[in-house]
């Protein structure tokens, strides 16, 4: 059975599940592409992990597994804190794709990433929030908007982290 929740020609809709894992000194895990990219990030990009649902899989799964691939880490879930949607293009359609986001507190770090995923030639980092809106309002500025997650984070700032 495809995975309906992944965007094709087919089903021009995607939904994923984002993260915002905070550690104990309230700084953000974020991926970092330096000057080793993938296909669908441009070099020196952050971004905030997402991981695409699966059939049968629910939200609070998506994000464990997403945590787990890309971050080798573990997170509590802490609340729902918002939406973005986005376009992009794919086998020549135009796809919306919608990404959940949940505030996440970290839980634990695994030694060692799982390198079979695409997203961990990434580094990871620790950022502050209004370092991290900063970079990402650029980054919406240069890109598009399915670069920019700023608004998400101006959101947790706002009504979940003061």
């Amino acid at each position: 059975m495809n995975n309906y929740f992944v965007g094709t020609k087919e089903t021009p809709h995607h939904i994923s599940v984002g993260a915002i894992l905070v550690n104990n000194e309230h700084k953000i895990a974020c991926h970092y592409y330096g000057e080793t990219t993938i296909r669908k990030y441009p070099q020196n990009f952050y971004t905030l992990m997402h991981e695409t649902l699966e059939i049968n899989e629910t939200l609070e799964q998506t994000l464990e597994r997403g945590l787990k691939e890309e971050f080798s880490m573990r997170g509590e879930i802490g609340r729902y804190v918002g939406s973005l949607v986005v376009g992009y293009s794919a086998q020549d359609v135009r796809v919306e794709k919608t990404v959940l986001y949940f505030l996440c507190r970290l839980v634990s770090i695994d030694d060692v990433r799982d390198f079979s995923d695409p997203e961990t030639v990434s580094e990871i980092k620790w950022m502050g929030i209004d370092e991290l809106i900063e970079i990402m309002e650029k980054q919406g500025q240069l890109h598009g908007a399915s670069a920019d997650e700023s608004k998400i984070l101006r959101d947790v700032k706002k009504y979940y982290l003061e």
